[in-house]
């Protein structure tokens, strides 16, 4: 008799067990799942910046341009903290409309209907005023690292000799949204926008996307 209330008493507490430790993980996982579904049709996430950091824009939109960003220069080792470009574009009081991290994910900074400062001045086709690029553009941002003659303006050679080659380049995640991201864009603008690079834009004192930006990967 007493063996088999042990033995009970046992089974109880295995269960009580599983119950504790095994159910709340197990709703936990679909409460996960629930969330990840209701968002597999967001395009992207905001974060947005503070107001200071854009203007209302007051001229109609007639460019794309595509950047490549990083911290390298402060974290070669882990050079593509999300948190890290949101700090540094507060810091230097620049910004751009979206920036696409290395898993493909989108995020807002600005939302289009303000100028985001990403262009900075130039000759470029009667785009010589300063900002004037930027009140006429949408700002994409996409985590990579250029070329080692592209990144040496920028950081040593010893610090570009110590990024590990996955950090070197683009993914194919990114390739795909920032597609997805120009068709959502392309959707919502009557108007025939232009794409170019930064490099294109200011060829004397910026280099990105760089060499190893594939365009034939974004189809318009």
């Amino acid at each position: 008799m007493r063996a088999m209330i042990r033995n009970i008493t046992l089974i109880f507490l295995l269960l009580l067990i599983i119950n504790v430790l095994y159910l709340p993980h197990h709703y936990y996982a679909k409460e996960n799942d629930c969330f990840k579904q209701a968002n597999e049709n967001e395009l992207w996430y905001d974060y947005l910046l503070p107001p200071e950091n854009s203007s209302i824009r007051e001229s109609r939109i007639t460019h794309i341009m595509l950047h490549f960003i990083s911290n390298v220069k402060e974290k070669p080792h882990n050079p593509y903290q999300v948190e890290d470009i949101y700090q540094l574009f507060q810091k230097h009081h620049v910004s751009s409309h979206y920036l696409i991290d290395r898993d493909g994910t989108i995020y807002r900074f600005v939302p289009e209907y303000r100028v985001a400062y990403h262009a900075g001045s130039n000759l470029f086709h009667g785009f010589s005023t300063l900002g004037k690029m930027n009140e006429h553009s949408i700002g994409i941002e996409l985590m990579a690292i250029g070329t080692k003659e592209e990144m040496t303006p920028f950081i040593r050679e010893d610090i570009y000799n110590f990024i590990h080659w996955k950090n070197i380049g683009y993914t194919d995640e990114q390739y795909n949204s920032l597609d997805k991201l120009l068709n959502n864009i392309y959707s919502r603008h009557s108007e025939n926008l232009n794409i170019l690079g930064h490099n294109q834009y200011a060829p004397f004192r910026k280099t990105d996307p760089g060499k190893l930006f594939d365009w034939s990967r974004i189809e318009k």
